[in-house]
């Protein structure tokens, strides 16, 4: 038998009333899906083999599946950005952003348009 491993997808999601784990559940065991607001992430000490390495941070509201109430790493093949990078409050995670975008990690909606979306 192929052992075929599982893609990590990272949903960046600003609203927590969406849960990307129901969504994608279909996809499931081919696609594992970890759902995290911009605030909760971090570079985990950068590029581990030469892939983007990300920390998320836990939750204790809106969880929608238990890794989220648990810090976890992960390493994304891919991301689907559903929230802005920088808010009318003050929250900013530019840097982030383009950190991702220089790693080479694909992006569902394209690094290139969210980083347009940046002076709208």
């Amino acid at each position: 038998s192929v052992v075929v491993m599982a893609k990590q997808l990272l949903v960046i999601e600003c609203q927590p009333r969406i849960n990307w784990y129901a969504i994608m559940a279909d996809l499931a065991p081919e696609v594992r899906v970890e759902q995290a607001t911009w605030h909760q992430l971090s570079l985990a000490g950068g590029f581990l083999h030469d892939q983007l390495t990300v920390a998320i941070a836990p939750i204790r509201i809106n969880v929608h599946h238990p890794s989220q109430e648990e810090r976890r790493t992960i390493q994304p093949d891919l991301v689907l950005c559903r929230s802005v990078t920088r808010t009318a409050q003050g929250n900013d995670a530019r840097n982030l952003m383009f950190a991702m975008a220089q790693s080479g990690v694909p992006c569902v909606n394209s690094w290139e348009s969210i980083a347009m979306f940046l002076e709208r």
